[in-house]
């Protein structure tokens, strides 16, 4: 039983890169921030340089292991990564049909 690969819409792909592209940002300004240079960071989180790499390039989709690892490294709360401060829409209705957002 191989992996299966996620097939996302046109829509589902901009938002998913949207996502990771803030992700990339967020890691790479807070490594920047403590002075780590990214195998810095690898060696302190337990994970590859490459890895690092990618995840600053927007190019991975990354584990949540890997965020909770990036989180304790950094020193932050893994929700910094989660807080993309914009809303996620899709114009296909398929794709938000029986989603609700509440807001606290």
């Amino acid at each position: 039983m191989g992996k299966k690969t996620l097939q996302l819409n046109d829509a589902q792909q901009t938002t998913l890169d949207g996502v990771l592209n803030t992700l990339a940002e967020r890691v790479y300004n807070l490594r920047k921030a403590r002075s780590l240079s990214g195998r810095a960071l690898a060696a302190k989180a337990g994970i590859a340089h490459p890895t690092v790499v990618a995840i600053e390039g927007g190019a991975i989709n990354v584990s949540i292991a890997i965020l909770v690892l990036l989180a304790q490294a950094l020193e932050v709360d893994i929700s910094v990564f989660f807080d993309v401060g914009f809303n996620i829409k899709s114009s296909d209705e398929a794709f938000t049909r029986g989603v609700t957002t509440r807001r606290y």
